[in-house]
């Protein structure tokens, strides 16, 4: 039998958000900062179950895959609650990108033409 969409993304009860799509949101905003200095904080989401939560939990990539391969819990600021139970199921960080050397690719930078 297939899953649908919503027991995909590890569906709340009624009314409340899934911290599982929360996590894969943020799994998301980590994939896409990769090329971002190591020290460079980036705004993960709360993981919730407050529908109209969107409160930042600020951290490094590093500090972000530290706390989801060690954590075995979900990231919600203080006061704030889970859909539910952590999962094993939850999206894990993904390794780092390296090149062909073994060393981290090098930040891109965009630079802007000069008008003449």
């Amino acid at each position: 039998m297939q899953a649908t969409r919503a027991e995909a993304v590890g569906a709340a009860p009624m009314g409340e958000r899934s911290s599982m799509l929360m996590r894969a949101v943020n799994m998301n905003l980590r994939s896409l900062s990769a090329d971002l200095d190591r020290t460079e904080p980036v705004a993960f989401f709360c993981e919730c179950r407050l529908p109209r939560c969107f409160a930042a939990l600020w951290m490094t990539n590093p500090e972000f895959d530290a706390a989801v391969e060690a954590g075995k819990r979900w990231l919600v600021v203080a006061g704030h609650h889970p859909s539910g139970p952590f999962t094993e199921q939850a999206p894990r960080a993904p390794a780092a990108r390296t090149s062909s050397l073994g060393e981290r690719p090098a930040r891109h930078v965009r630079t802007r033409a000069r008008a003449a």
